[in-house]
């Protein structure tokens, strides 16, 4: 099957990250010469550093120093999570073909002896894909995997007349809902292939800043610096960025004698920033210990376990930080992690592993991707019980917050949250994510696909299946509305979505939500 060759691919290229970008270019050409499918430039670029030997080592993963007490550190889970998110993506079934603007004569300047290993990596990489085949996913094929994936005909995006590969880059907190949207587009249109890389929203920006993917995924708004960047890869004006999920952002730990998603340790705002700067480091602690009557908290270091990679999950959680223990958490906002304390995991899949394989570890995560770990509930106001994370405590936070007029121009639509709310069951980390696209591609392919697509995944139909698969938040309406019409700004596809989903042929007429 042509889904499971490139997925071969992509395992491939998503070796390492996009340090060597530059050398995207002649890679990509070398794989559109000798394959029948193309790879974008971001994953072409990736394999680069598995042949690069001044990249031996991932020095994003170990930038922070080890703590020599911490068993996390010498049975090094962050490098198992780091394989295991490589690997995890391998269930995207195709890949985008997007032309690269890097320049063709970049990979001269490697030197030759790298030049003559990273041939041999493509020689190879070609042989084990040239027996492939030509052969797509049938439309069972995309219908068996929507049901499942538990999707009804209800799902489903409408239907449209476009065709092609097309791919997104970006946010690990993404992944879930990812895969419950590309399921629901690709069902009702087996003529689009549709792949998310989710190496992260620094790095997906990078991509998308490189006119190697249709769109990123972030945790962050684009700077000042990068939208002026976003004019070189859109045709006209610059990128926008809408919200397209809303997700808390738990506090997970692993605690003898806490365990479970039931299992809270209770902590405020200013005792959780003491926890994440170092100055508590035991979790017998007299303060956390005053919090937690309910608890004999053992006598065991603290070991904080934070991203090693740039983060929008980070800047996201340290500015909950900032804004509701000002005092105690005094760095500059910052996607990567401002201090020295703890063990860095790469993804949100590396720190979960990592705070999962030790005992006495507290990290940050998106709530979607937990699993079992015990949380910490937010004592936010003191004549109010704590409040543990939930997708109801997120939605309650969003609505006491506001959208940023000032930085929400040109179709941006910018959230910021509310971090002190003290509303009644209201969970103030919060974490709004955003899909970051140009209102014009020189490909009008892309053009045409990124508004339906967008327009799918901002919908109630696209947020109601994100909600119900991945645990995130529903866009509160009022929200969904402002997204929308920066959606349609996107120039007019030539071959416009039809009004409705078509019944598939083996679903019943008169069901729209039977199974498919």
């Amino acid at each position: 099957m042509k889904a499971t060759c490139v997925r071969d691919k992509m395992r491939v290229f998503r070796l390492m990250n996009l340090k060597h970008n530059q050398h995207a270019g002649f890679f990509m050409q070398m794989m559109n010469k000798h394959s029948k499918y193309s790879v974008p430039a971001n994953t072409v670029a990736n394999t680069l550093n598995a042949v690069h030997t001044a990249n031996i080592v991932n020095t994003a993963d170990t930038a922070s120093p080890v703590n020599t007490a911490n068993p996390v550190n010498t049975a090094n889970p962050a490098n198992t999570a780091n394989t295991a998110k490589a690997t995890s993506a391998t269930n995207t079934p195709k890949v985008v073909n997007t032309p690269s603007k890097t320049a063709s004569n970049a990979f001269s300047n490697v030197p030759r002896v790298k030049r003559f290993i990273a041939a041999l990596c493509i020689i190879g990489v070609l042989s084990a894909l040239s027996a492939c085949g030509d052969n797509f996913p049938t439309a069972q094929d995309l219908r068996s995997q929507a049901q499942g994936a538990g999707l009804t005909q209800q799902d489903l995006a409408p239907h449209t007349d476009l065709s092609g590969e097309f791919s997104g880059a970006g946010a690990s907190s993404q992944q879930a809902v990812m895969e419950s949207w590309i399921a629901g587009f690709q069902a009702s249109n087996t003529d689009i292939a549709i792949g998310y890389d989710p190496s992260g929203s620094g790095a997906g920006v990078n991509t998308f800043l490189m006119g190697a993917s249709a769109w990123a995924g972030s945790d962050a708004v684009l700077s000042d610096e990068q939208l002026a960047q976003s004019s070189s890869v859109c045709a006209v004006g610059q990128a926008f960025d809408v919200p397209v999920m809303i997700s808390p952002i738990a506090v997970i730990v692993n605690l003898p004698g806490v365990v479970g998603q039931d299992q809270h340790i209770v902590m405020d705002a200013n005792t959780l920033a003491n926890v994440f700067n170092g100055t508590i480091t035991r979790w017998n602690d007299r303060r956390l210990q005053a919090l937690n009557p309910q608890f004999n908290l053992p006598d065991l270091p603290v070991t904080v376990v934070h991203r090693s990679d740039k983060s929008g999950t980070t800047l996201n959680f340290v500015s909950y930080l900032k804004d509701a223990a000002a005092d105690q958490w005094q760095y500059d906002l910052s996607e990567n992690w401002p201090n020295n304390v703890g063990q860095g995991a790469k993804g949100t899949s590396g720190v979960v592993a990592t705070v999962q394989q030790a005992a006495g570890t507290i990290g940050y995560a998106d709530y979607s991707q937990i699993g079992k770990l015990a949380t910490v509930a937010l004592s936010v106001n003191s004549s109010q019980p704590p409040v543990a994370v939930s997708v109801e405590g997120a939605t309650k936070a969003l609505e006491d917050s506001h959208i940023d007029q000032k930085r929400s121009q040109n179709n941006r639509v910018i959230v910021q949250a509310n971090h002190t709310t003290d509303k009644p069951g209201a969970y103030p980390i919060v974490l709004v994510s955003y899909a970051i696209a140009c209102t014009q591609y020189s490909n009008a392919s892309t053009t045409q696909f990124m508004r339906v697509w967008l327009d799918y995944i901002t919908s109630e139909r696209g947020q109601a299946l994100a909600s119900r698969n991945a645990g995130t938040a529903p866009l509160p309406h009022n929200l969904r509305e402002r997204v929308a019409q920066s959606v349609q700004a996107i120039e007019a596809p030539a071959a416009p979505a039809s009004s409705a989903v078509p019944d598939l042929p083996d679903s019943p007429n008169n069901q729209s939500a039977s199974k498919l």
